[in-house]
Formats: C-alpha cells, sequence, structure tokens
C-alpha cells in the first residue's frame, strides 16, 4: 500500500472558527452591507448549453471588514504586508494558544498568567461576544485589548492575534492603538471568530488564507483550527 492511500497516524477534527456571510446581513451601521446576486444563472447558462447542464456565476459587492477578518499591516502602515505579501508563515499552521476573556469588557495583561513563549503563535481571546453575533448589541458593545495587554502582545511576538467580539479596540479610542500597534509589529489581527470554546488551550493549528489582493488590507477569510485526536477540549478557553 502507497503512503498516500495508508491510515495517517493522528486523526483530528476540523474546527471552522468563522461566521457564515449573505445577502443583507446585520453589521455595523456605517458599512455598507454584503451585495450577492447572479451576473450568469443557471436558467440563463442552461439557455446557451445542451443536454440540461448549466451553471451559476456570482458577483460580490463586500466591504473588507465584513464577517470573520483578517486584517493585515497594510491596513494601518503602507510600508507593511497586504493581502498578497503577508507572508505565510504567519498563516498556517500557526500554534494556537487560547486565553480566556470571558468577562472582561477590558482585556487586561493578567490574563497572560502562566502563559509564556506567545513567540509565533496564534493567540486567540475566547470573549463569549460570539454568542451575540447578528444582534444590534454585538456592535454596540464590544471586548478591546488593554494598552499594557498590548505592549505584552508587541514585546512577546506572536504571528496572529484574535478575538471573538467585533474590534480589538475600544470604539470611543480614536487611536486604534491595538490594531496599529500589533500590526505595526507585523501581526495578524482576526475578528469575530467563533467556536473558540471548541478548542483546546494549547496544541490546534491553525491555519487562515486570505486571497492574494494586491493592495487590500482586510477581508472576510475561512479560519480552520486542526485538532489533533486526543486534544484536551475539556472546560477549553475556560
Amino acid at each position: 500500500m502507497s503512503a498516500l492511500a495508508s491510515e495517517p497516524s493522528t486523526r483530528c477534527a476540523l474546527v471552522d472558527l468563522s461566521h457564515d456571510v449573505w445577502q443583507d446581513m446585520l453589521i455595523h451601521h456605517w458599512m455598507p452591507k454584503p451585495v450577492i446576486h447572479d451576473y450568469i444563472s443557471r436558467e440563463q447558462s442552461a439557455k446557451f448549453l445542451e443536454g440540461g447542464v448549466s451553471f451559476q456565476q456570482v458577483h460580490v459587492t463586500i466591504a473588507g471588514s465584513t464577517g470573520t477578518i483578517l486584517q493585515v499591516p497594510f491596513q494601518f502602515h503602507a510600508d507593511g504586508p497586504d493581502l498578497a505579501t503577508m507572508p505565510l508563515e504567519k498563516l498556517v499552521d500557526v500554534p494556537v494558544v487560547v486565553i480566556d476573556a470571558v468577562g472582561m469588557p477590558e482585556i487586561g495583561p493578567e490574563v497572560f498568567d502562566g502563559q509564556d513563549d506567545l513567540a509565533g503563535k496564534a493567540v486567540l481571546f475566547r470573549t463569549g461576544q460570539d454568542r451575540l453575533w447578528q444582534t444590534e448589541e454585538y456592535y454596540e458593545n464590544t471586548c478591546y485589548l488593554a494598552g499594557a495587554t498590548i505592549k505584552h502582545l508587541a514585546k512577546a511576538g506572536p504571528a496572529l492575534i484574535g478575538v471573538d467580539s467585533k474590534n480589538t479596540d475600544c470604539g470611543t479610542d480614536q487611536g486604534k492603538p491595538a490594531q496599529h500597534e500589533l500590526l505595526g509589529a507585523g501581526m495578524g489581527v482576526l475578528t469575530s471568530l467563533t467556536r473558540l470554546d471548541q478548542l483546546p488551550k494549547r496544541g490546534a493549528l491553525l491555519t487562515v488564507l486570505p486571497p492574494r489582493v494586491v493592495g487590500m488590507s482586510s477581508f472576510p477569510v475561512r479560519v480552520v483550527a486542526v485538532v489533533p485526536e486526543g486534544a484536551d477540549t475539556e472546560g477549553a478557553g475556560r
């Protein structure tokens, strides 16, 4: 039996950490809603194809910060990598560290107690805000990273930062310190994640691959975690 046909030695679970995106979904009041429509419908294509064959082609108009998104340094720093040039080692098979931040409107540096070696990791903050997805409250009340937390992360050097709320910054802070400093340190920032309670605190691997759009700095993405068989997910993120 070839190596390709053999059974893998370790089975894994795949956890999708992304929200769906659809036509006219609820989003922040200042953003345009997604527009998704056929520019060639199945009915139209059936008229010029033969034998009952048909296909669909879709046109999508969407803001870069719709749904679960990845922000890359170019968003706040013109000399930083955009979606097309973000280093793959920061996006593929990145070891995950889940940080419990439930009930913390301001996420302080005390959440890192006992959490060493964050360099090159995907540090994901579980706030529980994803339970409010598609409600007005999701956009009105959000958790954010405290200044000391931002400094700690900038020094620790993760590859990715992620939250299951809509932002890493306080909505009234127009300096946007988390996004400005963490993106400036070369990290990617993921927002509006979900299902972080299905991950172990450590041991999972994260992959997020945006389209290679030149000159674009954020985009809806599908974020997938690979959880090895036997990983302890009991009380994950708690």
